[in-house]
C-alpha cells in the first residue's frame, strides 16, 4: 500500500471516529448530562450564597409555617389563635399560681404558661422534622422515576409523586409535596415558586431537603435537567441513611432514665420526710406548697423536668442528614 494511500485510509478513519463521536446518542446524552449537572451545581452554590443573605424570618412567618406543618395545613388566623392560647396560659398559670400555691411564684408560672404552646409546638416540628428526613431516600427516588417518566416535566413529577408516595412509608413527605403541587398550582411569579419552595425546605430542614429544593427550583423556573444531581443526592442519602443506622443501635438507657428518675427521686423525697423527720403528709406539702421557697422550687423541678424531656426528646431523634 502506497504512503498516500495510507495516509487517506487514516484520514478517512479518523474521519468517522470523530463522526461517531459528535454524534453518538449515548455521548450526547452524557455531555448533556454532565452540562446539566454543571449548571445545577452552580446554581446550587448561587441559592446557598442567596440563602445566607435572606435567610431571616419574621417572628409571624416562622410561626405560620411552623403551625402549618405540625397541623398538616395552612389555617387561616392560626398565627392569632397561638398568641392568644399563649396568654390564656400564661393568664391560666399566674392566677392559678397565686391560689394554689404562692403569690412570688405567680411571676414565674406566667411565664411558664406564656412559654408552653411555643415548647409543645417547636418539639413537635422538630419530630416532623426528624421523621421526614428518614424518608429523604424514597422521596428522591420517586421524584427522579417520576422525573424521567414525565420527560423532565418537575410540576407533573411532584403531582404523581405525592399521589403515588405511601402514606405509611413516607407522611410527612407526601403532604409537603401535596402542599407544593397546590402552590406551584397558583403560583405565577418567579418570587411565589422560590417561597413555595422554601416552605417546602423548612419542613424538613436538612441539607439534602435543600439540594432537593434547589433542584425542583431550578427545573421549575429554568427548566435545567437536574437528572445527573439527583442521582447524585440519593446516592448521598443512602450512605447517610446506613450511617444513621449504625447509630441508633446506641441504646436509649439515659432518655429511660431521665423519664421516670425524676418522679422516682421525689416519691422518695416524700417518704423521707415523713418517715426520717417525722412530718406528716400535711406538714410536708404545706412546706412544699404553701411556702415561698417551696413552692418555688417544687415549679423550678416540674419546669426543669419538662424541659429536660422536650430536650432529650430533641436530640435523641437526630435528624438522617448528608
Amino acid at each position: 500500500m502506497k504512503l498516500a494511500e495510507t495516509v487517506s485510509l487514516v484520514f478517512y478513519l479518523m474521519f468517522f471516529i470523530g463522526w461517531y463521536m459528535a454524534f453518538s446518542d449515548s455521548l450526547a446524552y452524557s455531555i448533556a448530562q454532565s452540562r446539566a449537572k454543571s449548571q445545577v451545581q452552580a446554581k446550587i452554590k448561587h441559592s446557598k450564597a442567596k440563602d445566607k443573605k435572606s435567610d431571616k424570618m419574621g417572628i409571624n412567618e416562622y410561626l405560620e409555617d411552623m403551625l402549618a406543618i405540625v397541623e398538616g395545613k395552612r389555617k387561616p388566623g392560626a398565627v392569632i389563635k397561638f398568641y392568644e392560647l399563649s396568654a390564656i396560659l400564661g393568664i391560666f398559670g399566674f392566677f392559678g399560681a397565686n391560689i394554689i400555691l404562692t403569690a412570688k411564684v405567680a411571676p414565674l408560672a406566667a411565664i411558664i404558661g406564656l412559654c408552653l404552646p411555643l415548647a409543645y409546638y417547636r418539639s413537635k416540628l422538630q419530630e416532623i422534622r426528624n421523621e421526614a428526613s428518614m424518608e429523604g431516600e424514597i422521596l428522591a427516588t420517586e421524584l427522579l422515576n417520576n422525573y424521567k417518566v414525565s420527560f423532565h416535566n418537575i410540576l407533573e413529577a411532584i403531582r404523581n409523586t405525592a399521589e403515588t408516595l405511601s402514606a405509611e412509608e413516607a407522611p410527612h413527605s407526601k403532604r409537603m409535596l401535596l402542599q407544593l403541587a397546590h402552590e406551584f398550582n397558583t403560583v405565577s411569579t418567579k418570587e411565589d415558586v422560590e417561597k413555595a419552595v422554601e416552605r417546602f425546605k423548612f419542613g424538613i430542614n436538612t441539607t439534602w431537603a435543600s439540594l432537593l429544593a434547589t433542584n425542583i427550583e431550578l427545573a421549575q423556573t429554568e427548566g435545567l435537567v437536574i437528572t445527573s444531581s439527583m442521582e447524585d443526592l440519593i446516592s448521598s442519602i443512602i450512605k447517610a441513611r446506613k450511617a444513621k443506622e449504625e447509630i441508633k443501635r446506641q441504646g436509649s438507657e439515659g432518655r429511660t432514665m431521665l423519664k421516670y428518675l425524676v418522679p422516682a427521686i421525689y416519691i422518695i423525697t416524700v417518704i423521707s420526710g415523713t418517715g426520717v423527720f417525722d412530718m406528716t403528709l400535711g406538714e410536708f406539702f404545706h412546706k412544699q406548697f404553701r411556702t415561698d421557697t417551696g413552692s418555688t422550687w417544687f415549679v423550678i423541678v416540674i419546669a426543669t423536668y419538662i424541659g429536660s424531656i422536650l430536650f432529650a426528646n430533641f436530640i435523641s431523634k437526630e435528624k438522617m442528614d448528608i
